[in-house]
């Protein structure tokens, strides 16, 4: 029901004022099925790209030791496969020395051309 009134105050403000409040436009729905590739950036951040090749960047808790060190699987564990990963759930993989590992997600967001532009200025600039 909550869901449902949330709807219509978007639909509402919508018809008013012809936009969609910007939280409602800034989110993004990930879901664990539809990811296509995934690149390690660091051992706290990934960049997943879904079937539709939208790219997502996934921060992570702390230091995912031996994340880099990955090559071949990575899993996402999530409360439900036909709902978006958020924040909280993990991801899933093997590191060379140490077996199985487990990272907490903490944030995801949408990963543009430009944003990659952007993190390859800053390396430069390093």
């Amino acid at each position: 029901m909550r869901v449902r009134g949330t709807l219509i105050t978007i639909l509402i403000l919508k018809l008013v004022f012809g936009t969609i409040p910007a939280a409602a436009q800034d989110r993004v729905c990930l879901r664990a099925q539809q990811i296509d590739n995934w690149e390690i950036v660091d051992d706290k951040t990934l960049i997943v790209t879904d079937r539709l090749d939208r790219q997502y960047r996934l921060g992570l808790i702390g230091n995912c030791i031996g994340l880099q060190q990955t090559r071949f699987s990575l899993g996402f564990e999530t409360f439900s496969e036909l709902i978006c990963i958020r924040p909280g759930d993990s991801i899933q993989y093997n590191d060379l020395t140490f077996g199985a590992e487990r990272c907490t997600i903490s944030s995801i967001e949408s990963y543009t051309s430009e944003d990659q532009e952007t993190g390859e200025n800053r390396q430069d600039e390093g």
